[in-house]
């Protein structure tokens, strides 16, 4: 993905610094520019993606026309509710998170052709339980993320991505968005139930592990055709064979298959492996020996982005990085 340019203006010094800085440490290709003089603001020239610009600046901006170039102004307010001409408002104070978001659509937007027509699906499954499954399926999921476009779908039993995410969204509930794309029928936007955990789309899991087997063939299809053509690639993680998935399943360019190294786990491994097969003899399965573990943490230290970011994105880079290069030549 091409570098995303945010321009911050404000004469808070402290708030444009932390912002920056905020933006910054993502590592997800943010570039900031920030400005809290005018004088050094009108004398700038360049193009910015997003510009978040207080009312003296975006004053400035208006009447003087600097040599900038911005697609997306927002007024940088710090009263909830104020209003300016016809621009966007951004509260200031409000949580850094949303802005986050708010540049994760943007760039989702201006990419979606950005790897063709060619959309990806690819399943996580664990015959063994890897406690490590959801960071290892949300590492990979970043990592194609730097290339394309990517819907995370976790369709485990008892999810535990709502202790370890905060988000309004994973209130709701996956069969919930399912009854309203039938309900709906054209009038639907799976859009509207998309939020962003970094540059990771994704969609609140189910909370009912049974409801997935009431959930039609169709509906499923219909779902990964509206994925599609929203531009996404899907990673789905999943721990249980249901039958309603078979539009999955024939969607699937591969399936990640979790296990472990000991010999107790490489039986139920195997057998997994020799089902698969015998069910989908042409489908593309990508065997991970993750021989890492939690289960060494401490009470309350399950940290999703500590492990995302430890050794476990080492791994996964390894892992993948060759067929993934070979996938988006």
């Amino acid at each position: 993905m091409e570098e995303f340019s945010v321009l911050v203006c404000d004469f808070d010094g402290a708030y444009v610094s932390a912002l920056s800085e905020y933006l910054g440490s993502r590592k997800r290709q943010i570039s900031v520019s920030a400005f809290t003089q005018i004088d050094s603001f009108l004398n700038s020239q360049g193009h910015y993606n997003l510009a978040l610009l207080e009312q003296r600046f975006l004053e400035s901006y208006e009447s003087q026309h600097p040599d900038i170039v911005i697609d997306r102004v927002l007024y940088l307010s710090e009263n909830v509710g104020e209003e300016i001409s016809s621009y966007e408002v951004f509260f200031k104070f409000q949580n850094m998170a949303n802005l986050k978001d708010m540049i994760a659509k943007m760039r989702h937007e201006n990419e979606q052709n950005y790897c063709g027509n060619h959309r990806d699906c690819i399943g996580i499954y664990s015959p063994v339980y890897h406690d490590l499954r959801l960071p290892f399926a949300l590492t990979l999921s970043h990592i194609i993320a730097c290339e394309k476009n990517v819907l995370f779908l976790d369709l485990e039993n008892f999810s535990i991505l709502p202790d370890l995410i905060s988000n309004e969204n994973l209130e709701r509930d996956f069969i919930d968005i399912i009854y309203l794309m039938e309900s709906e029928g054209s009038d639907f936007s799976l859009s509207n139930h998309i939020f962003f955990y970094d540059d990771i789309a994704m969609l609140p899991p189910p909370k009912n592990p049974e409801s997935l087997f009431h959930v039609k063939n169709e509906l499923w299809k219909r779902f990964i055709e509206l994925t599609y053509q929203l531009g996404y690639s899907i990673v789905i993680l999943y721990d249980q064979f249901i039958p309603g998935l078979e539009e999955l399943y024939k969607t699937m360019d591969e399936l990640v298959l979790l296990g472990r190294g000991e010999d107790y786990y490489k039986y139920s491994f195997n057998r997994c492996v020799n089902f698969i097969f015998q069910q989908n003899p042409m489908l593309k399965i990508h065997k991970v020996m993750l021989n890492m573990s939690a289960m060494n943490l401490s009470d309350g230290s399950y940290r999703l982005k500590n492990i995302m970011e430890g050794n476990l994105k080492q791994f996964v880079w390894n892992e993948f990085k060759g067929a993934l290069a070979s996938s988006n030549s």
